[in-house]
């Protein structure tokens, strides 16, 4: 049923972030062990965005856009003079669309711009 599968690919989106996060750390090329344990786990982050890319399950697309309530929940803001307000400058969860849906399967909490 797609509850079900809504369900289960909310829980393997948190699999990916936990993995994103262990990624986000490059290992030390002096310890071969801890080399070869970030490759597996990179693997594993691959094996999982195929599996969303075949439930068509990809990354909202946020960050130098306006934020869209419909999409995104603001975390906080940024003083940037730079850029319009309300513009996203961070993503500190990435959220996702599944399919055609209108609404994200999982929106995304941002940071955006303030002009002062």
């Amino acid at each position: 049923s797609r509850e079900a599968t809504r369900a289960l690919l909310l829980k393997l989106l948190e699999v990916a972030d936990a993995l994103e996060q262990i990624l986000a750390t490059p290992p030390d090329p002096q310890r071969p062990s801890e080399v070869q344990q970030w490759n597996s786990i990179r693997v594993t982050r691959k094996l999982v965005d195929e599996a969303f890319r075949l439930q068509s399950v990809t990354p909202l697309d946020l960050v130098g856009h306006e934020a869209d309530p419909a999409l995104c929940e603001v975390d906080s803001y940024q003083v940037r003079p730079d850029l319009p307000d309300e513009t996203v400058v961070q993503e500190i969860v990435r959220g996702y669309r599944w399919g055609d849906e209108a609404a994200p399967l999982r929106p995304a909490i941002v940071v955006i711009s303030r002009r002062v």
